[in-house]
């Protein structure tokens, strides 16, 4: 009796640890947070294609079926940080919002901005789908752009903000910051002239190089600094937070 007792005992065991390790095998399988959220405030575009995750009261992500291209180029607020288990690996995710798709995205899906900075990589993205469109004076559209012509309307379609319609327009506006070339970013404004004065704009690409609508004769594409007249004077970074709608 005793030793079936015993037995049974064992057996016990062995089923009590079968289901703690099974229990313990679903749990560890599935995406959750591993640590508290702490308050962040953030800007972030989207860089990369990759899933939002909504979370549960137990911290368990699942999969919201939306992909973070919903965002589109928007600028969206982050507003929470934490460590999360996604596939079994060990990621930094973060709570972001466009006002109306929201959830939980690895950082390796976001390029962080300070407020107010512009896309730069949608901004070349969208200007180079015109390249070889003919130069025209006073070009406003795709069907020909003049140099300044061509930034307003790249701007106007991206961020949906007015940078104003010439160069000086644009090198003055009260979204323009004046920087060295040298700290150009991809996105930032290069101005030709000197405020008032100003007579030709194009956007950098980075790297020395730009885009633009460079003069009657010469289709709008992709060029090197030395390609124009001279050096560019200076270059403008766009606080998008102090334009106007267009």
């Amino acid at each position: 009796m005793k030793k079936i007792i015993q037995i049974v005992l064992a057996v016990s065991i062995i089923m009590v640890t079968l289901i703690t390790f099974n229990d313990v095998q679903a749990d560890s399988g599935n995406d959750h947070l591993i640590s508290s959220s702490k308050s962040v405030k953030k800007y972030a575009y989207v860089k990369h294609s990759g899933n939002i995750y909504d979370v549960d009261n137990e911290d368990v992500l699942t999969k919201s079926g939306i992909k973070t291209k919903s965002y589109g180029s928007v600028r969206l607020k982050v507003t929470k940080k934490a460590t999360a288990i996604i596939s079994g690996h060990t990621r930094k995710v973060y709570y972001v919002s466009n006002g109306s798709i929201a959830g939980w995205v690895r950082k390796t899906n976001l390029t962080f901005v300070k407020k107010g900075d512009v896309n730069g990589a949608q901004i070349i993205a969208y200007a180079k789908k015109f390249k070889g469109t003919p130069y025209v004076w006073g070009g406003t559209t795709p069907n020909g752009f003049d140099c300044s012509g061509f930034t307003q309307y790249v701007y106007r379609k991206v961020t949906g903000k007015n940078i104003g319609r010439t160069a000086a327009n644009q090198a003055l506006s009260r979204g323009a910051k004046q920087i060295a070339v040298a700290k150009a970013k991809p996105g930032d404004l290069l101005i030709w002239g000197n405020g008032s004065s100003a007579y030709h704009v194009g956007i950098s690409t980075g790297y020395h190089k730009w885009i633009n609508a460079f003069k009657p004769g010469r289709r709008l594409g992709n060029a090197s600094y030395a390609t124009f007249s001279n050096h560019p004077s200076y270059a403008v970074h766009i606080n998008l937070d102090k334009l106007t709608n267009y």
